[in-house]
């Protein structure tokens, strides 16, 4: 129940000539009280809401039809403590929790339906997904959970997919529909169709989204040009559910993205003020990024053992993304990825938890304890076309692998136990967690990059370690 606090002012204005010349204190007094006039009485109400978690947020489904937003950082820059970092280019775009980013030594882990979302090549974002398939954001700010592990010492940012019965009214079985945007200031066109079909009393669940972002550049509020910042976003939802009625959902999700656009290298940089057109253009790259989730969900509530209530996510990740630069840029230094590059990320999740609730006289345990296992895999290419590389055998004639951004694979495997225990209004979360990571890396293709004698080592490394909050 709501309370009520009432807080009464009384304003006093003086008149400015209140205090003029140098009067004895009786005088002063007196012409203070004939200069004071007496402002009504002013009564402010206001309603005491549940205090809410301050180390979580969460976005509805119908605050992200609100807000518009054209990428998921857009929207979570609304978010307290919770801004966004870069630039308005596609897939410049990265998210920043109470002061950590997520390029930064990814302090801040990505999932999608509880899947991670790895992608941390340089002075780029993190994410590619199209905000219109989503029907709630959670927020999690700092490394307040055990089941995040590595890369959540910021935060995790966990994004939820729409499912038909998000979109279906009530005793309506098949529905559709179309939704189309325009803005003024880049121009941008959106169109949005959605299929879905569904209802309380069938066991199946499905919906198809088919979603166009096409825009120019960007203008800033001083007139100013963005320049490249256009989009050609091209995405896909595909989600089906099946309840077998004793306790039994799957669910398998795939999502796919892709957009193709012209932008500078550095898609996180500013607005490049002060360049030549000629000189402008060959630091730019003309960019083909394609992005897969696939994900399957198994969730399970025994009807018999009350503390059985399991949720098994199996995910794959695939990213790739494309470079090439424009040909008069081929005399110029090969560095930030050479002349043209592949970068392609893969992530292979598996997690089973399972949820418990135990009470007692005097205080709830929601425990929550389970296995994750994660596989990040790493591969890079460029070509550099600096004649003297493209001569030398040392640099593999122009072929190979960035040394600031090797090859490599990183596979992680961990066990972690968390106990929300609640007396009253108060509650505590002491957690626990193991994690074993083994890293290998991939030889360079260049003999220059590839010497054990100059430090090169892309040998096996394991770490294991127990962290506890």
């Amino acid at each position: 129940m709501s309370k009520q606090a009432v807080a009464v002012a009384i304003m006093v204005l003086v008149a400015p000539g209140a205090f003029a010349g140098k009067p004895d204190k009786q005088e002063k007094m007196d012409k203070v009280q004939q200069d004071v006039i007496l402002l009504q009485t002013v009564s402010v109400i206001a309603n005491e809401v549940e205090a809410s978690n301050v180390g979580a947020s969460t976005l509805s489904h119908d605050q992200i039809e609100t807000r518009q937003a054209s990428s998921v950082q857009e929207l979570l820059d609304t978010l307290p403590a919770t801004s966004l970092v870069g630039s308005p280019r596609a897939g410049g775009q990265t998210i920043n929790i109470q002061g950590f980013g997520s390029m930064d030594v990814e302090h801040v882990q990505l999932k999608l339906d509880g899947a991670p979302k790895q992608f941390r090549k340089y002075q780029q974002g993190s994410l590619f997904l199209e905000p219109e398939l989503l029907k709630s954001v959670d927020v999690g700010k700092g490394p307040h959970s055990s089941m995040n592990g590595n890369g959540g010492f910021g935060g995790v940012v966990n994004m939820k997919t729409k499912d038909a019965k998000d979109l279906l009214k009530p005793g309506q079985v098949v529905g559709g529909m179309v939704k189309t945007g325009f803005h003024s200031n880049n121009h941008l066109e959106l169109y949005s169709g959605t299929v879905y079909a569904g209802d309380k009393d069938n066991p199946f669940d499905v919906l198809v989204n088919i979603t166009k972002r096409r825009a120019g550049n960007m203008k800033e509020g001083d007139g100013n040009t963005f320049n490249y910042s256009g989009m050609n976003f091209l995405s896909g939802l595909a989600k089906v559910g099946y309840d077998f009625g004793n306790g039994h959902e799957i669910s398998l999700t795939h999502i796919s993205g892709r957009d193709a656009s012209r932008v500078p290298w550095a898609a996180k940089a500013g607005l490049f003020d002060g360049y030549a057109v000629d000189e402008l253009y060959r630091k730019t790259v003309w960019r083909e990024t394609d992005d897969t989730n696939t994900i399957f969900k198994h969730q399970f509530t025994s009807p018999s053992v009350e503390w059985l209530n399991t949720d098994l996510t199996l995910s794959y990740v695939d990213t790739k993304q494309h470079d090439t630069r424009p040909e008069e840029a081929s005399k110029y230094s090969g560095s930030n990825m050479g002349n043209e590059n592949w970068t392609h990320y893969k992530t292979l999740f598996a997690e089973l938890k399972n949820n418990q609730l135990i009470e007692t006289s005097l205080l709830a345990h929601d425990l929550t304890y389970g296995v994750q296992y994660l596989q990040g895999k790493q591969d890079t290419l460029m070509l550099d076309l600096q004649p003297t590389h493209v001569k030398s055998g040392e640099y593999n004639h122009g072929l190979y692998q960035p040394w600031y951004m090797p090859s490599g694979k990183q596979t992680t495997m961990s066990v972690f136990f968390q106990d929300e225990v609640s007396w009253n209004d108060l509650t505590i979360t002491p957690s626990l967690r193991y994690d074993h990571v083994v890293n290998q890396g991939v030889e360079n293709l260049a003999p220059r990059f590839n010497n054990p004698a100059a430090g090169h080592d892309y040998s096996q490394k394991s770490y294991s370690d127990l962290s506890s909050t």
